[in-house]
């Protein structure tokens, strides 16, 4: 169910009716949403940051690691700017994420899908004609 689950929140519904159209098979909906799921997860990727970011401070807080880090001489602003920092490098690499792999395989993926379902389209004007 689990797996399933995680398949269903990255398609998007309407392009599962689009299946059985033209040359679309399941296989081709697969292959669109594994080529497209890089440039989802980076849309995701700030909120899972921030989520990240507020459940690590606050382990650290419930096991009074802050207030040793502080204890050992370490500034509540040195700690945010470790923290900005490892905001900064994130989010850099998330960028050079998206230039080189996950527009490039987006543009793959739906370049595919509309070749499979126009296929449909020039059958029909071929034998309608």
């Amino acid at each position: 169910h689990r797996n399933l689950w995680c398949f269903y929140v990255f398609v998007d519904r309407r392009k599962l009716e689009d299946v059985g159209r033209g040359e679309y098979l399941y296989v081709h909906a697969v292959y669109y949403v594994l080529l497209t799921l890089p440039g989802k997860l980076v849309e995701l990727s700030p909120f899972a940051a921030l989520l990240g970011a507020i459940v690590f401070l606050g382990s650290m807080a419930r096991n009074r690691e802050l207030l040793a880090l502080q204890a050992g001489g370490i500034s509540r602003i040195r700690i945010g700017c470790i923290l900005f920092l490892f905001a900064f490098l994130l989010a850099l690499s998330v960028v050079v994420f998206t230039e080189f792999c996950s527009s490039s395989l987006g543009q793959r993926g739906y370049k595919m899908r509309s070749t499979q379902l126009s296929e449909e389209e020039i059958f029909l004007k071929n034998h309608l004609q």
